[in-house]
């Protein structure tokens, strides 16, 4: 939600806003357990609680297993265990000074594995400073030894101005694919955040959602209808997410939430309303 205000406040000022999605490759994979124990110790962690989680990352074994026979066994000196609670907050203590470096008004957003920065652009300088922060996250990845996923890399520009030029940001000399909408937790975000896509993409799965009921549901009964509605298709047309509010208060989407209903059934309408 901070974000969208962000580029929104942007947009308000007649600015552009852009934006760039990183993505890590075979993140939780490749963390070095000699480089994570290291930044353990830099955040204070140490006694017991060190020697849990050093004891948590050690000593682990793997080997391939076929038909024929297995290969030797070889100790596991990175990857972090997936599937288990501390997994993911050793990985985000491993990430978490990547952001250190944004003191400026280059803003940085971290989630899971996923991380993107965006700038206002004012004037004809911003791009070079906003490419040097891509810069920056780049030299941090090789630094310890994280790989970005060129092909999941996404640069967004968000302007109102159709004819706004379109600056090429490079990562690791290859240019960065700009597209124009991108998915961001889940919400398609659009170059003019008008979440025209993402409005659709909800209604199509809401029509075949209810469609399906129909067609399965025997019986027709209001009552039935009703609670099958409520439970398998207003949660879409209602998502918690934290963008929800803005994305139905725009014009298209409180078309949709209002028009979409009673093509299901005028009685359903009447007890949802």
């Amino acid at each position: 939600m901070e974000c969208i205000n962000d580029w929104s406040l942007a947009l308000r000022n007649h600015h552009a806003a852009d934006v760039v999605y990183f993505d890590f490759a075979k993140a939780f994979d490749t963390v070095s357990h000699v480089k994570l124990l290291q930044k353990l110790k830099c955040y204070g962690i140490n006694g017991s609680v060190f020697n849990v989680l050093e004891n948590f990352l050690s000593g682990r074994c793997q080997q391939v297993v076929l038909p024929n026979g297995t290969s030797d066994s070889k100790i596991v000196t990175s990857g972090i265990p997936q599937g288990s609670i501390l997994g993911p907050l050793l990985f985000l203590l491993y990430i978490n000074d990547i952001a250190d470096y944004f003191t400026n008004n280059v803003c940085i957003k971290l989630f899971a594995d996923d991380i993107k920065i965006y700038f206002e652009i004012v004037n004809e300088s911003d791009p070079a400073i906003f490419q040097n922060s891509i810069n920056y996250i780049h030299d941090w990845a090789e630094t310890w030894q994280l790989q970005l996923a060129l092909s999941k890399c996404h640069h967004l520009r968000i302007s109102l101005n159709r004819l706004d030029s379109n600056t090429i940001y490079h990562l690791n000399n290859s240019p960065l694919h700009t597209v124009d909408v991108c998915r961001d937790l889940g919400v398609q975000v659009d170059s003019r955040l008008t979440f025209n896509q993402h409005i659709d993409s909800i209604v199509s799965r809401a029509h075949l959602r209810a469609n399906q009921i129909l067609r399965c549901f025997a019986s027709k009964h209001p009552e039935t209808l009703y609670k099958a509605f409520t439970t398998y298709v207003r949660p879409l047309l209602t998502p918690p997410a934290t963008a929800a509010l803005r994305i139905w208060f725009t014009r298209r989407g409180f078309l949709y939430l209002f028009i979409f209903s009673p093509r299901f059934s005028p009685k359903v309408l009447n007890r949802w309303v």
